[in-house]
This record gives structure tokens, C-alpha cells and sequence, in this order.
């Protein structure tokens, strides 16, 4: 398993910079993407966090949800979950430090992957990723 972001999958590396959108009701959120290689069973309670390097709080609320991802379109390639919303409350324990993105996921076959980056959060430019 991978954790990436946007609304359709970018890859990440430690270091890189992800950044926060205003939402449309007043909220703040990261996109979240996740791919997966091999999966027989597509249905699974998928877990995501952001955790400040400094200190290990989260910055994002809890986010446990069943989930389907999508099926990979040829042999080989990874099924994907594109596009989920992580909420951060308050942007100002999170915008400019280096933060740990968490996630993992276990299929309702008991199939199961984690992944994480360090990354710095910052201000989007745009409305949408």
C-alpha cells in the first residue's frame, strides 16, 4: 500500500509539502489518496491520521470509515482510493510544521497494508487540488 494525495493520486516522499484546503462550510481539510497492489477483496475499514513530528498529537480528527476502492483497471496496477477528506480543526497546530500522514487499511478478506510520510502542511492556492 501507498499514501499519496489529491483528488486523483499523487506520490509522496518524506519531506514533501501537502497542502490544507478551506472548505466550503468553514472547515479545513487534507486530500487523501491511497493505492494498493493485489487486493482480492476491495471492501475495507480504511484509517487515516496526521500526527505532528514534534510531539505525536494529532492534528486531524479521527477518520475510520468502510470504504470500496476501485478496482485496478489492468493486471499489475494498483486499485485506488482518490480523493479523501482528512480534517484538520485547527489549521494553526498543523500549517508550517512537519507532520507524520498515517494510513492503513484492512480488507473484509483480512487482507491489510499501512503506510506513512513525513510531511510539512501549508495554505493551498486553490479551492480544490
Amino acid at each position: 500500500m501507498e499514501v499519496g494525495t489529491g483528488g486523483a493520486f499523487t506520490a509522496l516522499q518524506d519531506g514533501d509539502t501537502v497542502e490544507l484546503f478551506s472548505g466550503f462550510q468553514g472547515g479545513q481539510h487534507v486530500f487523501v489518496s491511497l493505492r494498493a497492489w493485489e487486493l482480492t477483496t476491495l471492501s475495507s475499514r480504511v484509517e487515516l491520521s496526521l500526527e505532528r513530528t514534534s510531539d505525536g498529537d494529532r492534528v486531524s480528527v479521527p477518520y475510520e470509515v468502510n470504504l470500496r476502492f476501485s478496482p485496478s483497471l489492468q493486471p499489475g496496477e494498483p486499485a485506488l482510493l482518490e480523493g479523501l477528506l482528512l480534517q484538520v480543526p485547527d489549521a494553526s497546530k498543523a500549517v508550517g510544521r512537519e507532520v507524520r500522514l498515517n494510513a492503513a487499511f484492512e480488507s473484509d478478506s483480512g487482507e491489510h497494508g499501512a503506510d506513512s510520510r513525513t510531511v510539512t502542511l501549508q495554505w493551498a492556492s486553490d479551492l480544490e487540488p
